[in-house]
């Protein structure tokens, strides 16, 4: 058989597939955890803060956590995500 018969998937077609699949998922791998951060600080707020309970201290660690690292992690993913397309959009 023919080399060419027998690829399954074409290299350039995997990596704007693999690419658009990322511009697809990107509000939700961004957005999900700052609302679940926010999440975890307003229970915090409620539960802990204004009843004074100091049991709820951890989901407040727990929220700025995931906001933090969300924030830390997102910015590198979205420029490289940007540069990409710019590239892929030049060939």
């Amino acid at each position: 058989m023919n080399e060419v018969n027998m690829e399954y998937i074409k290299s350039q077609s995997n990596t704007s597939r693999a690419i658009r699949t990322e511009i697809l998922l990107t509000p939700f791998l961004v957005i999900m955890p700052i609302f679940i951060g926010i999440l975890f600080i307003y229970d915090w707020y409620n539960r802990g803060y204004v009843e004074g309970n100091p049991d709820y201290f951890g989901t407040l660690i727990l929220g700025i956590i995931i906001i933090i690292g969300n924030v830390f992690f997102d910015i590198p993913f979205i420029r490289s995500l940007r540069k990409l397309t710019k590239n892929q959009g030049r060939e």
